[in-house]
């Protein structure tokens, strides 16, 4: 598994770039994704990608 990272990635270096994607979510996940985001000390956006990670490579299997 790739190393996830708090932060804006660093241009340049051969960093890969950034995707940036518009995501639609009921209320209550919108809440809870944030409130676990704080409790983990994570931005929203490095929670996502973690979950999505998790579970590509769950489905991978």
């Amino acid at each position: 598994m790739s190393e996830l990272k708090v932060g804006r990635p660093c241009r340049g270096g051969g960093v890969r770039t950034m995707t940036t994607w518009r995501v639609r979510t009921p209320e209550d996940l919108d809440e809870r994704a944030k409130a676990q985001a704080t409790k983990e000390h994570l931005p929203l956006s490095v929670l996502v990608r973690k979950a999505m990670n998790a579970y590509l490579q769950q489905s991978a299997a």
